[in-house]
């Protein structure tokens, strides 16, 4: 009924054990509708002794490294169960009875994206949590989330391999351009049912890739428009505007990373592509993309009270 799938880049056991152990733990479930898939991305697979005393099935791949969206996709190609399930190796669940939650509703016919939110630990906080929001179907994770593989399969959705930064987002927001509302469920449960792990020294939070990763967000952006324009989503302009207020907000931040003209010149060529379909776009559809993006550099950190009008910016960016 399950397949989960997980990705490894050099980890070593100790880092994923705890996920493992607490798969094993769970209670109220059928150990045997569930089966690991893990990808080792470059790095060699454990000695097969090391899966031997757990109740349910893992099978380990390895590929040439490639990056996590590779392993992820080499592993749904793989799955052959009704639900696939997306998770990083070092992240864990929060009680016994979390998979007894989920599989409460895996049965349903009625959807096929199932979600809820999930803790986050920051490590680098003293080991503090902090709760997602509880959003309809919050478009920036794979965490606890549980996809339909029919519904993957009949829309050809992947991972963009080319992506190495905001993968999970961009394949949740090509997962929502072909899902019916109506199709998409909550797991609901007294708290959440999943922890995912933000390390200190990651891709994500580590200081010095701060630049490298405000350019991957671009990509992000990019490659969604692109898509939307693809299909002729109505929010295609949308996401144009929304690619521009997330740069905005990025590159005048109030300590801007060393080198950071390589980005304004790629969002410089953005601008000119789409300036067209821009002047289409409403105020009322600005105002609520510069807040959203105002709302994730603020949780980002990038802060600047003193930034200079987006008016004025984007004339400069179209005049550069």
């Amino acid at each position: 009924m399950l397949d989960i799938v997980m990705p490894r880049y050099n980890e070593p056991w100790e880092t994923g054990r705890a996920y493992f152990d607490m798969l094993a733990c769970q209670k109220g479930i059928d150990f045997g509708k569930i089966r690991v898939i893990l990808v080792h991305d470059g790095t060699e697979p454990f000695p097969e002794e090391t899966f031997s005393s757990y109740p349910y099935r893992v099978e380990q791949y390895r590929i040439d490294h490639a990056g996590v969206s590779a392993a992820r996709n080499y592993g749904m190609s793989l799955a052959d169960a009704e639900w696939i399930t997306f998770c990083d190796f070092d992240d864990k669940f929060s009680s016994v009875y979390s998979l007894k939650f989920v599989f409460d509703v895996l049965g349903t016919d009625k959807f096929d994206l199932l979600w809820g939110p999930f803790f986050v630990e920051n490590k680098a906080k003293d080991g503090g949590f902090v709760l997602t929001q509880n959003d309809k179907f919050n478009l920036v994770w794979i965490h606890n989330k549980y996809y339909r593989l029919s519904f993957l399969w009949e829309h050809d959705l992947k991972f963009n391999e080319d992506l190495y930064f905001c993968e999970d987002s961009a394949f949740n927001a090509m997962v929502n351009i072909h899902i019916e509302k109506e199709r998409i469920g909550t797991i609901k449960s007294l708290m959440p049912l999943y922890v995912w792990s933000y390390r200190d020294g990651s891709a994500t939070t580590d200081k010095a890739l701060t630049l490298k990763n405000m350019i991957g967000h671009f990509y992000r952006n990019k490659y969604v428009t692109e898509k939307f324009r693809e299909i002729g989503h109505e929010d295609a302009d949308a996401m144009a505007a929304r690619t521009l207020t997330d740069t905005y907000c990025a590159i005048t931040r109030k300590d801007v990373p060393e080198g950071s003209g390589e980005l304004e010149d790629l969002i410089r060529g953005f601008y000119r592509e789409h300036r067209e379909g821009l002047k289409t776009v409403d105020s009322e559809t600005w105002r609520k993309v510069m807040k959203a993006s105002m709302k994730e550099a603020k949780g980002c950190g990038f802060l600047n009270p003193e930034r200079p009008v987006f008016g004025e910016w984007l004339k400069r960016i179209g005049k550069g």
